[in-house]
């Protein structure tokens, strides 16, 4: 579940540097390890909740768990760009 909220963070932060147009970071080698990273914790942590025997009903309640838990690192990684970003425009407004 960690290696998901981390990859979820770098995922988020690369599609807000891309639309941003940031180019720090913005190499292809880079933008294939996040997506790859985010796939991979997506399908691992799928992948276990299969694996493991469980009745139907606690196995579904586990997806909907780490499709809100994703869905939760996601929004967190918005809010928190966001804040930043108003916290730079207001420094450069009292500025001048």
């Amino acid at each position: 579940m960690l290696f998901m909220m981390y990859s979820s963070f770098n995922l988020a932060k690369l599609i807000r540097d891309r639309m941003e147009g940031a180019t720090a970071g913005n190499h292809a080698a880079y933008q294939f390890m996040v997506v790859l990273s985010f796939v991979l914790s997506c399908g691992f942590a799928m992948y276990f909740v299969s694996y493991m025997s469980l009745p139907y009903w606690k196995a579904k309640f586990l997806y909907a768990s780490l499709l809100f838990m994703l869905a939760s690192v996601l929004s967190v990684a918005k809010l928190i760009r966001d804040r930043q970003e108003l916290a730079a425009s207001v420094r450069r407004a009292h500025q001048d």
